[in-house]
């Protein structure tokens, strides 16, 4: 879908968003980590994974 929006990869925009995609799943894994540094705990039935 978003390559109607973006145009042809030869315009260089859906390496962009490919690129911010990435920072922003970083960013969720440094928050997730902090959490976890900061004594959260992880529940449910994933817990034990």
């Amino acid at each position: 879908m978003l390559q109607g929006y973006a145009g042809s990869y030869d315009s260089g925009f859906p390496d962009g968003y490919d690129f911010e995609d990435w920072l922003y799943r970083l960013e969720l894994l440094a928050d997730d980590t902090q959490a976890l540094e900061d004594e959260e705990h992880v529940g449910g039935p994933a817990a034990d994974a």
